[in-house]
């Protein structure tokens, strides 16, 4: 059930009441209140049990496919347009986020096809106007109005239609981060004998076309872990499945109220980065030693909310890692030589324990 009701310590503000009568339940009324779409003056909601959708691999709803070309219409936000009127405007600006471990071959590249058209207006100089392209801030290309070949331009000066009007860019796999936008600016200058009153003209209209895409269909998912560079940009490795339905969120028996928060807070940023609730995700308190939950620890990546305090938390947490935790600080464990084999068949062959553990030996406040 859903319900808003008056605060009882301040009537003047409100509560938002997310109750169940089981996990089930509870989880049904959590899913559907993330899904929005309320009628006006709802005040309660009751809701019968429904099987919460899981999520697929890299399904986030704010990850571009990476299965099919994607129009670039289909990334802009509801409140723009790929039309653009006069001469000074500013820049169409297409923003999309993509999966952290993208990968792709040497030598490999990602289509980008742009369909554009400029004015027909004749005051425009159409060998100094530009269609200016931008990547996450660097330079891909200027297009031309008219198409550049010498039988081109000569048709262009009989007479003919030598309009380019669409241009297919390769782009390097390195410049698709997590975060992207591409940006459009059509760069129109008007002929020197050109009229001041055209330079006001609002009239005119330059556009991209709405079949413009970009194909990450030949990525492949691919990186070395751990990279916390991919956490903190976009939660990854658990956003992999949106919802964490792959993940157990991890918690001391008896967690502080600040580590209560850094969980919630961590749970927001996931949805921030992926558009999804984590609808499917358990929440375990302690280090289970035996039953379902201990399984859930042994099927599921883990992303555990701690403190230096926790010791014998910390311990049972890192007892078969290659981790250790000593009163208040963090170590790192002298590999077997069997392990350390594994890790060279592995292609492992930078692992440092030894300075890594007198990092943390040196370092009171550490980052990872």
């Amino acid at each position: 059930m859903l319900q808003i009701v008056d605060n009882p310590a301040n009537p003047v503000y409100k509560l938002l009441l997310v109750v169940g009568k089981d996990e089930a339940a509870l989880r049904t009324a959590a899913w559907r209140l993330t899904r929005g779409n309320f009628a006006l003056q709802t005040a309660s909601l009751s809701l019968p049990v429904q099987k919460i959708p899981v999520s697929k691999p890299y399904d986030a709803p704010r990850w571009i496919p990476t299965d099919r070309p994607v129009k670039l219409s289909e990334l802009i936000r509801k409140d723009q347009s790929l039309t653009v009127t006069g001469i000074w405007h500013p820049p169409l600006r297409v923003a999309f986020r993509a999966a952290p471990d993208l990968f792709l071959w040497d030598g490999e590249t990602i289509p980008l096809h742009i369909g554009y058209r400029f004015p027909t207006e004749n005051w425009i100089d159409e060998n100094k106007s530009w269609l200016s392209m931008t990547l996450n801030d660097t330079f891909l290309h200027n297009l031309p109005v008219n198409k550049q070949g010498a039988l081109e331009t000569l048709w262009h000066k009989v007479g003919g239609d030598a309009r380019q009007e669409k241009f297919d860019m390769p782009l390097e796999p390195y410049m698709i981060y997590g975060d992207n936008q591409l940006s459009l600016y059509f760069n129109i200058t008007a002929k020197e004998n050109a009229p001041c009153s055209v330079l006001l003209n609002n009239n005119i209209k330059s556009r991209i076309d709405e079949d413009s895409w970009i194909d990450l269909s030949h990525t492949r998912h691919f990186a070395l872990m751990p990279n916390l560079s991919y956490f903190v940009g976009a939660s990854f490795p658990f956003t992999r499945m949106a919802d964490y339905s792959e993940t157990v969120l991890l918690l001391p028996e008896h967690p502080t109220e600040t580590q209560v928060a850094t969980l919630l807070d961590m749970a927001a940023r996931s949805g921030n980065a992926t558009g999804a609730a984590l609808n499917n995700n358990r929440v375990v308190m302690g280090v289970p030693t035996a039953g379902g939950n201990l399984e859930l620890l042994r099927t599921r990546d883990v992303l555990a909310v701690s403190g230096m305090a926790q010791h014998d938390f910390n311990q049972a947490l890192l007892s078969s890692s290659p981790f250790t935790s000593h009163d208040n600080t963090l170590g790192v464990r002298e590999p077997t030589t069997w392990q350390k084999l594994q890790r060279w068949l592995a292609g492992d062959w930078t692992s440092d324990g030894v300075d890594a553990d007198r990092y943390f030996s040196s370092n009171e406040s550490w980052r990872g």
